[in-house]
């Protein structure tokens, strides 16, 4: 993706946070959990090739073989983080926020579609609210987007963002965040589908 072919996300996508809208990605747990592995109970990750991320009042898989890298984040905010593989391929990442919030995912959403526009060469590619009984009845909702992150150096990189937003409890929003480079994107299809799908709120 960029110069070298990194696997790490360039430096313009570690402003991508910028883009977020406000109280969304603050994140109100203190620190970053680290990585799990998944339990016998959550064989429907571990068949897709899922590790799980256990959070306060949720699970989400994430690719088992991506990994935190602590020298390098890409929204420091985020409560969990992991990206892929540094073996010379475009970029991905997955980030986890959370955050106290009473107002409507729907409300939330206006906002932080209207922030994305301000970014160059943004287009809006999905926004659906998922069957809420695959999410434990929670309302929750997929956005998905295109645009290009400023780099320090050179032209920038095109991105596609896709956020998943989920009501975990009356005030709290849990939103999963997959960045990949857009020539890894397409490729990326069923893996950004099993982890939409891994999410879980115990009941």
């Amino acid at each position: 993706m960029a110069a070298g072919g990194s696997a790490l996300l360039p430096a313009g996508l570690l402003l991508a946070g910028a883009l977020s809208v406000a109280g969304c990605g603050g994140g109100s747990e203190p620190a970053r959990t680290p990585a799990a592995q998944p339990r016998p109970a959550e064989q429907h990750s571990a068949a897709a090739g899922l590790a799980v991320h256990r959070g306060k009042g949720y699970t989400v898989g994430y690719p088992g073989d991506w990994r935190p890298d602590p020298e390098r984040e890409i929204f420091p905010s985020a409560v969990f983080e992991v990206t892929a593989p540094a073996a010379g391929g475009p970029a991905a990442s997955l980030s986890v926020f959370t955050e106290s919030e009473t107002r409507s995912i729907e409300r939330l959403l206006r906002g932080f579609i209207a922030r994305s526009k301000r970014s160059r060469d943004f287009r809006l590619l999905e926004r659906r609210e998922l069957d809420t009984g695959a999410y434990g009845g929670r309302d929750a909702h997929v956005v998905r987007k295109a645009y290009t992150a400023s780099g320090r150096d050179g032209p920038g990189e095109p991105v596609r963002q896709v956020d998943l937003f989920v009501r975990v409890s009356r005030t709290s929003i849990v939103n999963v965040r997959m960045l990949f480079s857009a020539e890894r994107y397409d490729s990326s299809q069923r893996q950004i589908s099993a982890v939409l799908g891994s999410f879980r709120v115990p009941s």
